[in-house]
């Protein structure tokens, strides 16, 4: 699992560019996270409580990696992945839902 990691590890460095190459406004997007930061805190908690065989291939998918370059990192299967990714969208949509509601009230 250590080898598959340092191997994606290193193509994602090598496939990375500075971010003034591309003109990006770094204050512009920190007001706009500024903006979403409630959200996001809500977020960070509910994948903060999921314990370690759940969190590790979520995070991996926010990061942007494909389904088998997750199941090469956590060591599951590809089906499994998407299973797991799926349901986990799922429960985190729903209880980040009745967060929302209850701090509406």
């Amino acid at each position: 699992m250590a080898i598959s990691y340092c191997r994606a590890e290193g193509r994602r460095i090598r496939n990375t560019l500075p971010l003034e190459e591309y003109g990006l406004d770094i204050a512009a997007a920190d007001q706009l996270f500024d903006d979403a930061s409630d959200n996001m805190c809500a977020l960070q908690k509910l994948i903060n409580a999921l314990d370690e065989l759940n969190r590790a291939p979520i995070l991996l998918y926010l990061e942007g990696l494909a389904g088998e370059e997750i199941a090469d990192i956590v060591g599951i299967g590809a089906n499994n992945v998407s299973i797991r990714i799926t349901r986990l969208k799922a429960k985190l949509q729903a209880e980040f839902n009745l967060g929302n509601k209850g701090n509406r009230a």
